[in-house]
């Protein structure tokens, strides 16, 4: 007996040793493809390691021109999320979120939004917004992780409100009647609003 239980016990405790991890622990990254850069980054920023993000459309590139290919398409069927600006900013996307998949893998984030500027990363408080919006979205699929998410969207909102007031700041040396902005797109009504620019 006194041989047999310091055994039993050491069997034991190994069996408890090589159980696997928790289902959180081994669960995949999310999948998550962003058809804007803003979208891309707010994704990297809020899921950390536990998202793989592939951005579609590189920077610089016009997104009211940009033409998914069919390896671009295979992304968007393959992904767990997909991110749009949506607002008719992506002229392509009616065509594709039937090809896409299931209810609920294509998320709009425009049409979220209280107003429907398709150019909604303009205005500091739109990211915000949208930021909450791609966590709630990421808890979603992977409730185990949603803390995580919760804590690196708080995170990069407060970087976000910091450089809304550094903004504020620079700008309330120019007097208000400089506050001019002429520009070939009418693409920051935004950010007019909130600092008082006049735009041509």
């Amino acid at each position: 007996m006194r041989t047999i239980l310091p055994r039993l016990a050491l069997m034991v405790l190994a069996s408890l040793a090589a159980r696997p991890p928790s289902l959180a622990a081994v669960e995949p990254p999310l999948r998550v493809v962003a058809l804007n850069t803003v979208l891309a980054e707010i994704a990297c920023e809020v899921g950390g390691n536990q998202v793989a993000v592939t951005g579609l459309v590189p920077a610089g590139v016009d997104p009211h021109t940009f033409d998914p290919s069919a390896a671009d398409l295979r992304a968007m069927v393959d992904a767990d999320l997909v991110l749009a600006s949506g607002l008719q900013l992506e002229s392509y996307l009616d065509r594709l979120v039937g090809k896409i998949g299931p209810a609920g893998r294509v998320v709009v984030v425009g049409d979220a939004l209280p107003e429907k500027d398709p150019h909604w990363w303009h205005s500091i408080n739109n990211v915000a917004a949208a930021t909450d919006l791609v966590r709630a979205e990421l808890a979603r699929l992977r409730p185990a992780w949603a803390d995580d998410f919760a804590r690196r969207a708080r995170a990069y909102q407060q970087r976000l409100h910091a450089l809304q007031a550094w903004v504020a700041t620079e700008l309330a040396r120019l007097p208000p009647a400089r506050r001019q902005l002429v520009t070939s797109h009418d693409a920051f009504g935004y950010f007019a609003r909130d600092y008082g620019f006049t735009v041509h």
